[in-house]
């Protein structure tokens, strides 16, 4: 692969302006306090064995 000039830089930093304050951190959404409906657990259907061929 041949370098040229006019390629982008790889490691581009852009420095964030010092008035602008930085982004809050992302929080997690508040917790649902509305219960789960009863579920039957879910049952994994067991595969059957083939037959034993003698």
């Amino acid at each position: 692969m041949i370098q040229s000039d006019t390629h982008i830089p790889r490691h581009a930093h852009i420095t964030p302006d010092p008035e602008v304050p930085p982004p809050p951190p992302e929080k997690d959404p508040p917790p649902d306090n509305t219960p789960l409906p009863e579920q039957a657990p879910i049952e994994e259907p067991t595969p059957r064995k083939p037959p034993i061929k003698t």
